[in-house]
């Protein structure tokens, strides 16, 4: 299957990925974490949700895993709740697990993904 995706590949490491030796060849980078620009958005991506993630108060966005459709995940929302009613101020953590009914097991733009999570949130 990751040989049909078009595009350049970054895989972001979770508790259940096969070994980075043998996913090499598939990737151009292979992170626990990383840091990346998307036409002027500051995205941190990390497998793990980070509620406090870098930037998070100055309009960054987060994108995880992990937590699939959980309690967890359920806490991440109550966090971005808490930082919009007490202090007025957004927290763009977004759960891209892929089995989520809007990711859909489909490859999404960040875009779409902060579309999707506006309407979650409401």
């Amino acid at each position: 299957m990751l040989e049909q995706l078009n595009g350049k590949k970054v895989l972001i490491k979770g508790n259940h990925d096969i070994s980075p030796q043998k996913s090499k060849r598939y990737f151009q980078d292979i992170k626990d974490y990383k840091e990346i620009d998307d036409n002027g958005r500051k995205v941190v991506l990390c497998h793990y949700p980070i509620p406090y993630f870098k930037n998070y108060f100055y309009g960054w966005y987060h994108l995880y895993g992990h937590v699939h459709n959980s309690f967890e995940w359920h806490m991440m929302e109550r966090v971005k709740y808490e930082m919009k009613a007490l202090y007025d101020k957004e927290c763009y953590m977004c759960n891209v697990g892929c089995m989520l009914s809007y990711m859909n097991y489909t490859p999404r733009t960040l875009e779409e993904i902060v579309v999707a999570n506006s309407q979650i949130t409401k």
